[in-house]
């Protein structure tokens, strides 16, 4: 979690799973990747928005994620 504290980057957005077996990561430019978090392996990144991400939130069961956009 250290890591997270120290990573501040404007329009960066990272969380990790309830569980802690994954750490959600969205750019500036609409990305979201999703990593391993014990191994840091990239599991797959994919396009979500067509600009900043806004929020990044696991669901409480960790079976979806749920992103929001200034693209609306």
């Amino acid at each position: 979690i250290e890591v997270v504290h120290q990573w501040r980057i404007p329009g960066w957005q990272v969380v990790y799973s309830p569980d802690g077996q994954l750490l959600a990561i969205s750019t500036d430019e609409g990305q979201i990747t999703l990593l391993n978090a014990q191994t840091g392996q990239v599991l797959f990144t994919m396009p979500a928005h067509r600009g900043t991400i806004n929020d990044l939130q696991f669901s409480p069961d960790g079976h979806l994620l749920a992103s929001a956009g200034q693209d609306g």
